[in-house]
């Protein structure tokens, strides 16, 4: 899958799925969402290219099973965008867990609503099984809960002060949204 796109701001940005080929360009990019200390579960620590490979022959493997689909967005030989959903095991593997990140001078300008409907549609047409996909959310990101409510995700659950984030404990939101 290829998509081409244009932001608000007349950046051309190309979509697809990930290959080796992009482990340089993801260990940059996750080191530098690390360092901003953004809403993802890595806050500062620098993942080194033996991580990264792991990572990313994760997401290839799992999406040639049909266990999972991740996308990659890229300006110029940027990466600016990595969503995925990866199916549960065992009994649970009708679900589905959804991430996304995007980077900071790309927020605001409708890509992480693109790649959020590009990744859902790739993940009912692609993963065998899947009925649910669910997300976890630092409560404080008011952005990204309201795209996933536009997006038709329901907040089930929320564990308080489930998450440490720049030195205060703040609430982990639970969503869902049933894809059949």
């Amino acid at each position: 899958m290829m998509y081409k796109f244009t932001t608000k701001t007349g950046k051309e940005i190309t979509i697809r799925q990930p290959k080796m080929s992009d482990l340089k360009a993801t260990l940059k990019y996750i080191n530098k969402l690390s360092k901003e200390r953004t809403f993802i579960t890595v806050q500062g620590e620098q993942r080194t290219l033996k991580e990264e490979r792991e990572y990313i022959a994760g997401f290839i493997k799992n999406d040639k099973k049909k266990k999972g689909v991740h996308l990659m967005a890229f300006h110029k030989k940027e990466l600016i965008s990595l969503t995925g959903i990866d199916l549960h095991n065992n009994v649970e593997n009708h679900i589905g867990e959804y991430g996304i990140a995007v980077a900071k001078d790309f927020r605001s300008v409708g890509l992480g609503k693109l790649m959020t409907k590009l990744i859902l549609a790739e993940a009912k047409k692609e993963i065998r099984g899947l009925k649910i996909v669910q997300l976890k959310a630092f409560s404080i990101n008011k952005r990204a809960i309201n795209l996933y409510k536009k997006s038709g995700f329901k907040e089930y659950g929320r564990l308080p002060k489930g998450i440490l984030y720049k030195g205060k404990y703040i609430d982990d939101i639970l969503m869902y949204k049933n894809i059949r």
